[in-house]
C-alpha cells in the first residue's frame, strides 16, 4: 500500500469511528429535495447535512470535508449515493485532484527502479522535500524533474482529509440509509 493510500486509510478509519454514533435525521422532504442530517442526538457538533435535489448533491456541516462543503456533479442522486462506491469514484464525482505531496512521493518511489544513478540521487532528495513540512515548496521541482525525464509528474490525487472524510461520511449514510429503508412496513411486506 503506498504511503498516500495509508493516510487515507488511516485517517478514514479514526473519522469511522467517530462518525459510529452519529444518527440519521430528516430535515426536510419533497418531491424534489430531501434534506438528511447525520448528527448526535441534540447537537450539530460534528453534524453534516446532506441535500438531494435534481441538480446533484450538496454536503455541509460543522464537519468539514473540503472548505465550506462539496457539491457533486451534475445528476447524483440519492439512489446513487447511498450504493455501495468505491472512494475514488465518490471523490471524483465532489472534488477535483490537486497536488498532494505523499502521492508525489509515492510516483518517484515507483519510478526509481528506472532512473540513472544520477537521477536517484536527485530523487531521494524531492522524497526528502516532499516529505518534510514544507513540502508544497518542492512541488515545482518534483514536477520540472519528471518532465526533464520525459514523463508526466502523477504527484495529484485528492485531498488527504477531504477525501477520508467524504468517503466515512458516505458510508455512515447508506450504512444508516439501508437500516432505516429495511425498517419501513414497505419493506417488511416485500
Amino acid at each position: 500500500m503506498s504511503e498516500y493510500d495509508d493516510a487515507v486509510k488511516h485517517l478514514h478509519d479514526n473519522i469511522a469511528r467517530n462518525l459510529s454514533n452519529l444518527e440519521l435525521s430528516t430535515v426536510a422532504e419533497t418531491d424534489k429535495v430531501k434534506c438528511y442530517r447525520l448528527a448526535k442526538p441534540g447537537t450539530r457538533a460534528y453534524s453534516v447535512q446532506i441535500t438531494f435535489t435534481p441538480e446533484g448533491i450538496a454536503i455541509q456541516g460543522d464537519l468539514i470535508i473540503s472548505g465550506y462543503g462539496v457539491c457533486s456533479t451534475f445528476g447524483y442522486g440519492l439512489d446513487w449515493f447511498a450504493d455501495r462506491l468505491n472512494d475514488d469514484y465518490l471523490c471524483e464525482k465532489f472534488m477535483q485532484r490537486e497536488f498532494v505531496a505523499e502521492s508525489a512521493i509515492d510516483d518517484l518511489r515507483y519510478q526509481l527502479e528506472d532512473m540513472t544513478d544520477d537521477e536517484k540521487a536527485v530523487a531521494e532528495e524531492l522524497i526528502d522535500a516532499l516529505g518534510s513540512s514544507n513540502g508544497e515548496e518542492a512541488r515545482d521541482d518534483y514536477a520540472s524533474f519528471c518532465w526533464t525525464r520525459d514523463c508526466e509528474p502523477s504527484g495529484c490525487d485528492y485531498n488527504i482529509a477531504a477525501r477520508a472524510t467524504l468517503s466515512a461520511v458516505q458510508e455512515r449514510f447508506r450504512e444508516l440509509w439501508t437500516k432505516e429503508e429495511s425498517d419501513k412496513p414497505e419493506a417488511r411486506q416485500a
